[in-house]
């Protein structure tokens, strides 16, 4: 998929979306390195031309301590998967943890599922691309 960005930001009003559902998330520390480039690919997001695109990527921040919120929905139901908290603080831009959704809606994710969904969502349709050691 891995579109182009267009220079405009994706917005949470832009697809429906579903906040966590309470007790039903975890989260859990995730060093990831990150590139001027990925940052950038994650603050624009995404916006699905169809339901058949899958998933609505959009950021929220960075606040005043550097930590930007990526947030993931599937397309057709809204429902919130997972968060990335990332640090773009500049010299040590990575992904700080994720918190996923692991109620009924996304079959019960363990963390290594959770991981490489946002993983792959991120490589497929961002164009963000983990070191190998990212799932161990």
């Amino acid at each position: 998929m891995n579109r182009s960005h267009s220079t405009t930001r994706v917005q949470p009003l832009d697809w429906k979306t579903e906040s966590f559902r309470p007790n039903q998330t975890n989260t859990v520390a995730w060093n990831i390195p990150l590139s001027p480039a990925d940052i950038n690919s994650l603050i624009a997001g995404f916006q699905p031309e169809s339901m058949d695109d899958r998933w609505f990527i959009y950021s929220e921040g960075p606040n005043d301590r550097g930590k930007l919120l990526v947030n993931l929905h599937r397309s057709w139901t809204g429902i919130k998967v997972a968060q990335v908290v990332v640090d773009v603080t500049s010299g040590s831009e990575h992904i700080d943890s994720i918190t996923w959704n692991n109620g009924e809606q996304t079959s019960r994710l363990s963390s290594h599922e959770a991981k490489e969904t946002v993983a792959g969502t991120f490589k497929w349709v961002l164009g963000v691309k983990f070191p190998e050691t990212a799932l161990q």
